[in-house]
């Protein structure tokens, strides 16, 4: 069986200016959206030999993945019927043009049109939680960005709770734009010294984040 060009697209006004060599590397470009999907899906695909390549510009026949995100450089960007055009959708608006969209949520697998769920990766280069500590519970972290944190936990009333009661709040936050990782800074992948995790986004129980990976819920998660 011979299989049609596959291509993970990244447009010149995101291409990074450095690629890691392994997908399994803590870069700083794995902590947006565009990278996480589209660069580190090649390189693994890559890695196991899988053939695909990576491009900066739109291919004209082929399969083509390209996150939500990079597809702002294109005013209405319609596949001719040469092209299959699959949008890795993150937790973004579906795009109206691809004829396959790849969510993160099982949820929207159900509910949305030409959805197909598929789960998040890993955080790259995690460093696990050091054995040493044994049974000690005194680092509480949240890992990722500020905006995906309950506003309560970041008031300082949270922090002098924890300190009452012993604990130290080590809260691994960024605040960076979706496309500029260069601001990053680059932890999310270390839980050398933590003993729990605080993984909450909202106390709003009416909120369900159908768009949102689970990751949050396991080592690794950062979104």
């Amino acid at each position: 069986m011979i299989l049609p060009p596959i291509y993970f697209y990244i447009p010149p006004p995101y291409w990074p200016d450095t690629i890691p060599a392994s997908a399994d590397k803590a870069w700083k470009g794995f902590g947006i959206g565009i990278y996480t999907w589209t660069l580190q899906t090649y390189l693994r695909l890559k890695a196991d030999g899988f053939p695909c390549q990576l491009v900066s510009e739109l291919p004209e026949e082929g399969i083509v993945l390209v996150h939500r995100n990079s597809l702002r450089v294109h005013n209405r960007l319609k596949p001719s019927k040469n092209l299959l055009l699959i949008c890795l959708k993150a937790e973004l608006n579906q795009y109206p043009y691809a004829q396959l969209q790849v969510v993160q949520n099982p949820t929207e697998s159900q509910t949305g049109k030409n959805c197909y769920y598929i789960p998040h990766w890993p955080q790259p280069g995690l460093i696990p939680r050091n054995p040493t500590r044994g049974d000690r519970f005194e680092n509480i972290a949240f890992f990722g960005h500020q905006t995906n944190l309950a506003a309560e936990l970041l008031e300082p009333a949270w922090e002098q709770e924890l300190q009452a009661l012993g604990l130290n709040w080590c809260p691994r936050l960024n605040s960076n734009r979706w496309d500029k990782y260069e601001e990053i800074d680059n932890c999310w992948h270390n839980y050398n010294n933590i003993d729990a995790i605080v993984a909450v986004r909202s106390f709003d129980r009416q909120q369900n984040y159908p768009t949102k990976p689970a990751t949050k819920l396991s080592p690794g998660g950062r979104k």
